[in-house]
Order: C-alpha cells, then sequence, then structure tokens
C-alpha cells in the first residue's frame, strides 16, 4: 500500500535522479566477447532484399548486427533439419536458412540517434515505409510524402488539396 511518506519519498528521488553523476553502463556480452561499452555503435538497416522485414540496428560490426537482426526477429539460431537430427547438411527451407544472408547497409547519418529510427529519417535515408492510409507500400522517391502531422502518406492516397499544397499552389 502506498502511503504519502512513500510517495514524497519516491517523488524525491525522481527530482533527485537528473542530479546524480552518470553511471557507466555494463559490458555488452556478445559472440566475439566482452566488448567495453564506450565503443561505438554503428547505425545499419538490416534485412533480406524485397521483403518488409528490415529493421534499424545499432551494433559493433556488420556480423554484429546480422546476429541482433536475427535475434530480435525470433529466428532460430540452427537449421531445423540439423536440430531434428534428420540430415547433416543445412536443409535450405526452414526459416533459418533462409535468413542466412541478409543485407547489412550501413548508415552513418542515424548515428547518434536512438532506435527505432523515426520514420522520417528512415524514409529519407531511401527506405520505404507503410502509408498510413492504405497500410500499402511507400516510398518518396515515388510520390509519398509526410502530412502536417509527420506521417507518410503513399502518391495514391494523396489528395487533390495536398497535391496542390506540396506543388505550391493553394488552389486545390
Amino acid at each position: 500500500m502506498i502511503n504519502r511518506r512513500s510517495l514524497l519519498r519516491g517523488m524525491a528521488a525522481v527530482a533527485a535522479a537528473p542530479l546524480l553523476p552518470p553511471i557507466a553502463a555494463p559490458a555488452i556480452a556478445g559472440s566475439a566477447g566482452i566488448v567495453s561499452s564506450a565503443e561505438p555503435l554503428l547505425s545499419y538497416a538490416v534485412g533480406i532484399a524485397d521483403e518488409w522485414n528490415w529493421l534499424p540496428i545499432k551494433a559493433r560490426s556488420p556480423e554484429h548486427a546480422i546476429e541482433l537482426w536475427l535475434s530480435e526477429r525470433g529466428i532460430p539460431s540452427i537449421c531445423e533439419a540439423l536440430e531434428d537430427g534428420e540430415t547433416t547438411e543445412p536443409c535450405g527451407d526452414c526459416e533459418f536458412c533462409n535468413a542466412q544472408n541478409p543485407d547489412v547497409v550501413r548508415h552513418e547519418e542515424w548515428d547518434g540517434h536512438a532506435v527505432p529510427i523515426g520514420s522520417r529519417l528512415w524514409c529519407e535515408s531511401g527506405l520505404g515505409s507503410i502509408c498510413v492510409r492504405c497500410q500499402d507500400e511507400a516510398w518518396l522517391q515515388e510520390g509519398g510524402f509526410f502530412d502536417p502531422n509527420g506521417r507518410l502518406v503513399c502518391v495514391s492516397c494523396e489528395t487533390p488539396a495536398e497535391f496542390a499544397a506540396r506543388n505550391g499552389r493553394g488552389d486545390a
């Protein structure tokens, strides 16, 4: 049960938190061993070409980015056929096998930004996203745009008034 005293203590702790010195983040454990938390993480987009499974990833290297991508997507760490003992070769059909060669694209413009990367920054980097109106693909390169609320809209969903406003004519 919360009483007035515990509530005031909690509020005092929250108010004092910004005054405390920063605490070093714990080291990051990975397959390559323990790495200092002072090592900068680089920004990558990882996914399979022509698939809508791309994710922004902060990692030490492209290989580490792939590890994190597989983990984030919940993809098993071994081929199902190998795990079941059915064969000594990967089957090439399971989720693990199909996800073994994702593309990794370095995005220096994302460094310093938190993950997840915002829709605007993601799209301005040449990647597509989902239209808020029709839930279809939208790309800035193909005429997509951000509405006044910062939501991505595909060219097919653009209204005549939006078209006129975007093209410098206010007389829709």
